[in-house]
């Protein structure tokens, strides 16, 4: 009954700090490397490793348990690693009783199929080893808290542990019986037992079994080890606590773009990259890791400051002084590990840059050729840009186009001063008033870079014509050498000057008043 009320205070204990992890436990159970029993005399006991072999990082944990003879126990294999007595308890003399030894190893190197496991213990005549492998522990200091007893009935308990020192750990529990495999054993709540072996010969006293069992938890508290036989045994029993490894960093991950705010074309901005877990959560490198910024989704071109180091023994590095020449949305940038610990890559959420400073104008739209008289197509559209070419959208500039270049001599007429909106000017009613080959137009704009249209050309209008002769008004003699304009509204069409009989003829006027 009070075996019961303690299991109840333990699972309450339990409860409570549960919620005190905020690591996600890494600590997983692998295999059964090999179990095995001997019921013949021997100071050795031996496991062969199978096809899947044992990983690099690991841990070994071996259990042992045999007749209750003095005498030292150790463990070694084929790849020389190093394995630890974490446990040994002895319930019995000679070949009365049972003793039961847990050891362990981290896997410095790995085992192959074929290469063995074993024990050296002292000359006894029963003999049963459990070797399993587990992964996530700490490679060195793994062993936490530990507990062990001895007793003589039908429910065997390691008694109880102080509190774990982490919440992330691996329970092994280690319960030796003096009696066959044959005899059923029930592992306490929560623990899964593996790897279980025995003898089974003569009477009962001239067999030993081993029960392994583990469990993984989550939460700091005080543990035992506990089971139930069918039969009550003689048992010796313990509890090895061990400490889960910390996650480690596994990829990269840009959790800042310019602390937040749209960068601006062609202007330095720092890049925040940190080392991360598979979870999300912030882990530092374990040794000097480089990083590279590159572009993934973008159409303009990533420059700067692309490089930056990841200390040892810190998450994360600031890279300033990156650029970007083209202002857009949806930018997307990738840090890559290119020396280091090794870390998947990761990409930056998409961002904004903003256009730099208005300092030019630029035609957007060139204007076309049209004849005398006809507005020029395109319209003509002058943008305000910054001094990478991108469109700087907040201007309203005023801006003012004039003839450049002028091969017939003819003058602009229309609305040539425009407000820009959001950055662009559109003229949508100039007309020149001479034929010629060759004009331009010239877009200025005070403090800003002028610009120069293409070529176009100015034709002679197409359509009606209009002819006569210019006399002298008091005696009606033909005047040589008269200037005629063919004006419509306030804009001069076209002129002919008249010839030595005073005639004059306009052609390819287009249908109106003149």
């Amino acid at each position: 009954m009070l075996r019961q009320l303690w299991a109840l205070v333990l699972s309450c204990v339990a409860l409570i700090f549960g919620g005190l992890s905020n690591v996600t436990a890494q600590v997983s159970f692998v295999k059964t490397i090999g179990a095995t029993s001997v019921a013949s005399t021997g100071n050795a006991t031996s496991i062969t490793v199978p096809p899947a072999g044992v990983g690099v990082g690991n841990r070994i944990i071996v259990t042992l348990a045999l007749n209750p003879a003095s005498g030292g126990v150790s463990c070694s294999d084929s790849g020389a690693n190093s394995y630890v007595v974490d446990r040994n308890v002895r319930n019995g003399s000679g070949t009365k009783g049972v003793r039961m030894v847990i050891l362990s190893a981290h896997v410095a190197t790995a085992l192959t199929d074929g290469q063995t496991i074993t024990c050296s213990h002292p000359n006894v005549a029963a003999r049963a080893l459990s070797a399993n492998e587990f992964t996530g522990l700490l490679a060195a200091s793994a062993v936490d808290r530990k507990h062990s007893a001895t007793g003589s009935s039908a429910t065997p308990s390691s008694g109880v542990t102080a509190k774990t020192t982490q919440a992330d750990e691996l329970l092994i529990g280690g319960i030796g019986v003096e009696g066959a495999v044959s005899e059923a054993f029930t592992p306490g709540s929560d623990y899964t037992i593996t790897g279980r072996s025995g003898t089974s010969v003569g009477a009962a006293a001239d067999n030993v079994t081993i029960n392994a069992t583990y469990r993984i938890v989550d939460a700091i508290g005080p543990y035992s080890a506990t089971g139930t036989l069918d039969v009550s045994r003689r048992w010796a029993a313990a509890i090895v606590t061990y400490k889960a490894a910390p996650p480690v960093a596994t990829k990269l991950a840009i959790i800042s773009v310019n602390s937040g705010a749209n960068p601006t074309a062609g202007a330095g901005f720092p890049v925040v990259v940190q080392a991360q877990d598979n979870a999300g959560t912030t882990r530092n490198v374990t040794a000097n890791t480089l990083i590279t910024l590159s572009l993934k989704t973008g159409t303009g071109s990533l420059g700067g400051t692309l490089t930056g180091t990841i200390s040892a023994g810190t998450s994360q590095v600031t890279i300033s002084g990156a650029t970007y020449t083209k202002a857009e949305s949806g930018i997307i940038i990738t840090a890559t590990r290119s020396s280091g610990d090794v870390l998947a890559p990761g990409d930056s959420a998409g961002f904004t840059v903003n256009p730099g400073l208005a300092s030019a104008l630029a035609f957007t739209t060139q204007p076309g050729s049209a004849s005398v008289g006809t507005s020029l197509p395109g319209p003509p559209t002058v943008a305000v840009r910054d001094n990478l070419g991108n469109l700087v959208t907040s201007s309203t500039a005023s801006i003012t186009i004039g003839i450049g270049s002028n091969p017939g001599g003819g003058t602009l007429s229309g609305t040539t001063t425009r407000n820009a909106v959001s950055g662009v000017a559109s003229f949508t009613d100039l007309v020149i008033t001479q034929v010629g080959t060759g004009y331009t137009l010239a877009a200025s704009s005070p403090g800003f870079a002028a610009a120069n249209s293409g070529a176009f050309n100015i034709t002679a209008p197409t359509g009606g014509s209009i002819a006569g002769i210019v006399t002298r008004a008091s005696d009606g003699a033909p005047i040589s050498g008269a200037l005629v304009e063919a004006i419509q509204g306030d804009t001069v069409v076209t002129s002919a000057t008249t010839n030595g009989s005073g005639n004059y003829s306009i052609s390819g006027l287009a249908n109106g008043t003149y």
